[in-house]
C-alpha cells in the first residue's frame, strides 16, 4: 500500500503549523526532540566518564547555540559569513531531512568560493546521517575529507 502523501519539508512558515498540531495532539515540538535523553545509555561499549562529560558539554552547547527557533543559529544569516573561504568546504546533506532541508545549504554552497568544495547528497538520508548511516557517513568522510587532513 502506498503512503497517502510524502513527508513535507519543514520550513519556518509551516513549522509553526506543525508545532501547533504537535501541541494540540500532545506531541513534543520538533525543537524539543532529543536523540538519547539526558545522558547516553551507560551500557554503550567503551563509554568512559570523560565521554559522558564531553557528551553533556556538547549537548549544552547545542542547546545554547544550535537549537530552537529563537536561538542564534536559527536567527543568523549564513550569508553574513561571506562567500569566500580559504579552506576546503564540504557539505554532506540528507535529501530526506525535514529538520534542516538541504536546498538552502545547496544554494549557499553554489555561491561560495573555496580552494576546494564538494556537496554530497545522501539519498534517503535524514537529519541524523552520522547516527543512522554511520558506515555511509564515514565512507564519505574518508573519501572526500581525509585526503585534506594531511595538508
Amino acid at each position: 500500500m502506498a503512503p497517502i502523501a510524502s513527508q513535507p519539508v519543514l520550513t519556518p512558515e509551516n513549522r509553526l503549523i506543525a508545532d501547533k498540531w504537535s501541541n494540540v495532539l500532545g506531541l513534543p515540538l520538533a525543537d524539543a526532540f532529543q536523540l538519547a535523553g539526558p545522558i547516553p545509555p551507560l551500557f554503550m561499549p567503551d563509554v568512559s566518564l570523560l565521554d559522558l562529560y564531553n557528551w553533556r558539554k556538547g549537548a549544552a552547547f547545542s542547546a545554547k547555540y544550535l537549537t530552537g527557533r529563537n536561538g542564534p543559529m536559527f536567527q543568523s544569516d549564513t550569508a553574513s559569513l561571506g562567500f569566500e573561504f580559504s579552506i576546503p568546504m564540504f557539505f554532506i546533506e540528507g535529501d530526506a531531512d525535514a529538520v534542516t532541508p538541504g536546498g538552502p545549504a545547496e544554494q549557499f554552497f553554489n555561491q561560495i568560493k573555496a580552494p576546494h568544495k564538494e556537496f554530497v547528497w545522501v539519498r534517503g538520508g535524514d537529519h541524523f546521517i552520522p547516527f543512522d548511516r554511520p558506515d555511509e557517513f564515514l565512507a564519505e568522510l574518508m573519501a572526500r575529507i581525509r585526503p585534506f587532513a594531511s595538508h
